[in-house]
């Protein structure tokens, strides 16, 4: 996995180059996120475009890490989220938490959030 890290405006944009996150991977993206966090960088937006399949340890550290980005009076966003893994975030409500974007831009301007779409079960 490698992690790239760049800022726009106030904001700090870390591109996650890997297409499986596990356990592994996820203790580096977390000494990553601390790091930016003790470094007063406290608005990130996560790409999430390259990640295909994620584990359970991934969303603790998305919702461990938004209450710490919270907590100093923060956020942390995601966008370029990939199908299979939004709908894990929608089954497990990450959204109430973690602002979810389609796009950089949209991330970038607060704009066009993605929503929950309701399912209908056939």
């Amino acid at each position: 996995m490698t992690i790239s890290i760049r800022n726009a405006d106030y904001f700090t944009i870390i591109d996650i180059h890997s297409a499986e996150i596990d356990f592994k991977q996820v203790k580096i993206l977390k000494k990553t996120l601390f790091d930016l966090l003790k470094s007063n960088k406290n608005f990130l937006i996560i790409n999430m475009s390259f990640i295909c399949s994620i584990d359970s340890s991934f969303l603790e550290c998305l919702i461990t890490m938004q209450n710490k980005f919270r907590k100093k009076g923060g956020e942390l966003c995601v966008y370029g989220v990939q199908s299979e893994v939004l709908m894990i975030f929608y089954i497990v409500q990450l959204d109430k938490y973690i602002h979810i974007y389609n796009s950089e831009f949209d991330a970038l301007n607060n704009k066009n959030m993605l929503v929950k779409r309701r399912f209908k079960l056939i």
